[in-house]
């Protein structure tokens, strides 16, 4: 008997770049430097205060996902995320940030993978040769707007589902599975087809195929009767 391999492509995970700086860490006697600075908005400018309280505002969001340049200044970009990050934890997304902001970034991890939910998925169609996932709708709008809000997360995100997927594949086939790691091989795909789902109010469907029959991995937007909220 021939031995059926699938070979399923996950996305590696990618260790967010939390950026280094000149202001040295956090101890118990030494508080993060955010701690100790004032609100900041639209136009103020590094040194506040005589501190870099800007930079130290960009570096926390760069670590939590956000596409941050570090320029110490406060402008558009830095403005967005902050009502991004405001938005995700039920702050009014006014993007000035004061001590309620403050409170929630400090307290939040830098760590995106820990702020990201399992899939959940819907099976179909699995054989020794092929496997049909559906991502559920709550999971496919939740997905594509961390990928929309924090572009550094989308590799995360991705990885994320490509991991459970082949999770799936091995217990619901008789075939042996071989996850192969390719570094951000399906990363923009996932974003994509994602974000179109969200847009279309569908579900993710995520196809896999042995490499002998077909592409061995698809995503399409799916408004069939198997897509579950």
């Amino acid at each position: 008997m021939f031995r059926i391999i699938i070979i399923l492509v996950c996305a590696t995970l990618i260790s967010l770049v939390v950026f280094g700086g000149d202001s040295p860490p956090a101890t118990a006697d030494q508080p993060p430097v955010l701690q100790e600075c004032p609100a900041l908005k639209q136009g103020s400018t590094d040194p506040v205060n005589g501190t870099n309280c800007v930079r130290e505002l960009q570096k926390k969001l760069s670590s939590l996902g956000y596409q941050q340049p570090m320029t110490g200044r406060f402008a558009d970009r830095t403005e967005a995320n902050v009502r991004a990050f405001q938005h995700s934890k039920g702050i009014a997304p006014i993007g000035i940030f004061g001590p309620k902001t403050r409170e929630a970034l400090l307290h939040e991890s830098a760590t995106p993978e820990s702020a990201i939910p399992l899939p959940h998925y819907r099976t179909d169609n699995c054989t020794s040769q092929q496997c049909t996932l559906y991502l559920s709708r709550s999971r496919t709008r939740q997905y594509a707007q961390v990928a929309a809000e924090r572009p550094l997360t989308v590799t995360v995100v991705s990885a994320a589902i490509l991991r459970t997927s082949c999770a799936h594949v091995f217990k619901l086939t008789v075939a042996t599975v071989v996850c192969h790691v390719l570094t951000d091989h399906y990363t923009q795909r996932v974003k994509n087809a994602l974000g179109a789902a969200a847009r279309q109010k569908a579900c993710l469907r995520i196809r896999l195929v042995r490499p002998d029959l077909g592409e061995p991995l698809t995503f399409t937007p799916d408004n069939s009767r198997r897509c579950v909220d």
